[in-house]
């Protein structure tokens, strides 16, 4: 490998971030994968989850994402989010609130229940909840 990447972090409420690392596992819409130095080119599609990422120094952090886009390129991975939410800034009372109100909306479906907005909701709340944790994959 030939040293650190750089992890570029952005998405429209949050100022742009970079973090020196080692790797960075996503939640792409073909599923999670792993990027490392020198990794091939790509562009691809990102799903809510959990972003983790691993400094050289072995540190871990966490984010919740609710999808976008990363371009990996040059030891470069750009990450543009629609919602990009540090774990350790996470209130985990109303992560779990929220998890619980989406969860309750997809027991009772109802003809006026849009059940993709509520199966999102879902997925953004475990993202929130995982990231706050530190749980990644």
């Amino acid at each position: 490998m030939s040293g650190p990447m750089t992890i570029s972090l952005c998405s429209p409420d949050t100022a742009e971030a970079e973090i020196s690392a080692a790797e960075i596992i996503l939640p792409g819409a073909g599923g999670v994968f792993t990027v490392q130095a020198d990794h091939t080119p790509m562009l691809t599609t990102l799903i809510p989850g959990v972003l983790e990422i691993s400094t050289e120094e072995g540190k871990k952090i966490f984010y919740a994402i609710n999808g976008g886009f990363a371009e990996i390129k040059d030891n470069t991975v750009k990450v543009l989010a629609e919602m990009l939410e540090a774990g350790e800034e996470i209130k985990l009372s109303r992560a779990e609130e929220a998890r619980n109100r989406a969860a309750k909306r997809l027991t009772k479906i109802t003809e006026d229940l849009d059940v993709k907005r509520a199966e999102f909701a879902l997925k953004r709340a475990i993202a929130r909840i995982d990231a706050h944790s530190r749980h990644g994959y």
